[in-house]
């Protein structure tokens, strides 16, 4: 018990000092005090992005509403990117995350991620405390063929060695870490 009175029960608490409260529990409360205030001071739109996976959408996407709700109690909102690996089935998942966050009282803001503009609608959306869902769609997906000579390929390898080499000569203590990835 407190000195101040019994501590208030979860269900007195608003959605923002569950999170802060169970921040605290994982860690020191100064240090997720300290997070929470750096987050906050960037603008919302510089927050995070989250990509989420098809397969977590399909299997975990309650998870993943309870997570977004919870930053949105924060006064945080991540910009979501469904579809960057799978993107057949992005416009769906984005319809379910939207209708599940609309159902918790957090607004979601759907964008085409070809559509034009998009880098300022996602900004908007963010400052107007939206979650941006940007899905990405199977026709807009693109395919790129790059040809290397095995000359042109040699080269490269050289150009890479060398600098690999340049680098363990200015940093000796790093050279075991590089030359080990080769």
């Amino acid at each position: 018990m407190s000195p101040d009175g019994p501590a208030p029960s979860p269900s007195d608490l608003a959605p923002q000092d569950v999170v802060l409260r169970f921040l605290e529990s994982t860690g020191r409360p100064s240090e997720a005090r300290l997070y929470l205030e750096l987050f906050r001071a960037r603008p919302r739109e510089q927050f995070a992005a989250l990509a989420i996976d098809a397969n977590v959408m399909a299997g975990a996407a309650d998870a993943v509403v309870q997570d977004l709700r919870f930053l949105a109690a924060l006064d945080l909102f991540p910009t979501v990117v469904l579809g960057i690996f799978q993107p057949a089935d992005a416009a769906a998942h984005a319809r379910v995350l939207t209708r599940h966050l609309e159902a918790e009282g957090v607004a979601v803001e759907t964008l085409s991620a070809s559509e034009p503009g998009l880098a300022r609608r996602l900004t908007a959306a963010a400052a107007a405390g939206r979650v941006p869902a940007v899905v990405f769609e199977p026709a807009a997906v693109s395919r790129q063929r790059y040809v290397v000579t095995p000359r042109q390929h040699l080269r490269q390898w050289r150009q890479t060695g060398r600098a690999d080499v340049a680098f363990a000569r200015k940093h000796p203590a790093r050279a075991a870490d590089l030359f080990a990835a080769h």
